[in-house]
């Protein structure tokens, strides 16, 4: 679901109150497409925990925030390990 004029607040770790002209939150492929089917030839901007992003001035179009999450070890030896993980996971959660 879409929302108008949502403050962005708590989505940049700046804290800048800016508004998102449209914004929805997905936690699955299936709500991202769902999103992405209501934004015609608006502008897109994805948001992941806000913490490399300076809003300077209300968004235009729709934000969406990632929140997928999931972490999977696909394969592993003595020096390495490679894993995947989904795009809303939090890197430093990740890391540790």
């Amino acid at each position: 679901m879409l929302q108008e004029g949502v403050d962005l607040k708590a989505y940049n770790t700046f804290g800048l109150s800016v508004k998102a002209e449209l914004f929805g939150v997905f936690r699955s492929v299936e709500q991202l497409k769902e999103l992405l089917s209501k934004r015609s030839s608006q502008n897109l901007l994805i948001l992941g925990g806000g913490s490399n992003l300076l809003l300077t001035q209300d968004v235009k179009g729709i934000v969406l925030k990632n929140e997928l999450l999931g972490i999977e070890v696909l394969k592993r030896d003595q020096q390495q390990v490679w894993i995947k993980a989904q795009g809303g996971e939090i890197w430093h959660n990740l890391v540790l």
